[in-house]
């Protein structure tokens, strides 16, 4: 493992502002545990979140670690195809808000449930208990475990960036999380998603307008490394290049239906505002799934290149390292041009 990670000596400001982050959002927990007066309030913050701030947090929910990781190595190693991955986003994103958001948000306070097992079960008229013992069975299975990654992705992150083991991230980070999570609930949830969407769209906004104008733009470079990178097909022709553009559109397939998408529909203050919170969802979305590919495709920039070669020789992971990005080098190491 190397002594020090990619941020070198900025690393003890990473590690600084990292703290200060995970405390603010255990000031928005304590803050927030003040408004708890009944079940609704804690799960669905008794749908009374904004339009504004349930966009922001509709969004932040579902955009984590794989929108900070994962889009910028993708295009990292793809090249410009990357982008598509808005491309299955937004309109599944429109179609949830237009077809399930208002629908849900109704039905729901008719029936007075607050939670999607009790939906379910209403819903579908079980008294037997068994969809709602399923329905929960299931959201605590596959929550859990993308609860999990999104903290395993900080983790990390935070390793490349700071050499700090990835453990000391997950548990300090998950231990934070779920501290804030118990005390404020919805709330709590809701307005650290608001926090971490404004931090999220300003550093998406700040950081290809930095990477441009220090590094230039890459697709010159990108052109000379070999037609797949400029491809809006990667190179692939015929079936292989359908394929692989309806492999991209399908990233936006597990929105509807998405449970900490649905809750935000339910916790929306009025049916009125969906609209607005719709809107606003959008405008987000459409910066952070652009700028990160964008971001990534700066590494073909010459200085670029030159930095990655030496870093990769000074910052060398060993073959038995855990981290999968440290091992495969993806940040610093750039294949060989296709």
């Amino acid at each position: 493992m190397a002594s020090e990670g990619l941020a070198g000596s900025a690393g003890s400001w990473v590690l600084g502002t990292f703290a200060v982050y995970l405390l603010v959002l255990l000031g928005i927990g304590l803050y927030s545990s003040r408004l708890m007066d009944s079940v609704d309030d804690y799960v669905i913050g008794g749908r009374s979140v904004g339009p504004v701030v349930t966009g922001f947090s509709e969004r932040a929910s579902e955009m984590s670690g794989w929108l900070t990781l994962g889009v910028p190595s993708d295009a990292f190693g793809t090249g410009v195809m990357a982008f598509y991955n808005g491309l299955g986003m937004i309109p599944a994103d429109l179609f949830a808000w237009a077809g399930i958001a208002k629908r849900l948000r109704k039905y729901t306070e008719i029936v007075k449930a607050v939670t999607l097992p009790t939906f379910f079960e209403t819903r579908l008229q079980d008294d037997t208990g068994y969809v709602k013992g399923v329905s929960a069975f299931v959201l605590m299975l596959f929550e859990g475990g993308y609860v999990g990654a999104q903290i395993v992705a900080a983790g990390t992150l935070l390793e490349v960036l700071t050499g700090v083991s990835s453990l000391v991230g997950i548990l300090v980070g998950g231990v934070i999380v779920v501290g804030y999570t118990m005390l404020g609930g919805y709330f709590a949830v809701a307005w650290s998603d608001y926090v971490q969407g404004a931090i999220i769209l300003a550093a998406f906004i700040v950081l290809p307008i930095i990477a441009f104008t220090n590094y230039g733009l890459p697709f010159g470079e990108l052109a000379s490394a070999g037609s797949s990178y400029t491809s809006v097909t990667a190179g692939m022709t015929g079936w292989a290049a359908i394929f692989g553009i309806i492999s991209y559109a399908a990233i936006g397939l597990g929105i509807p239906g998405n449970p900490h998408v649905m809750v935000r529909f339910m916790g929306i203050d009025e049916v009125e505002n969906i609209r607005l919170a719709a809107l606003v969802a959008q405008l987000f979305m459409f910066v952070p799934t652009s700028a990160p590919a964008s971001s990534g495709c700066t590494r073909w920039s010459p200085s670029v290149r030159a930095a990655s070669r030496t870093r990769t020789t000074s910052c060398r992971c060993s073959p038995s390292s855990s981290s999968p990005v440290r091992s495969r080098g993806s940040f610093w190491r750039p294949p060989s041009p296709r």
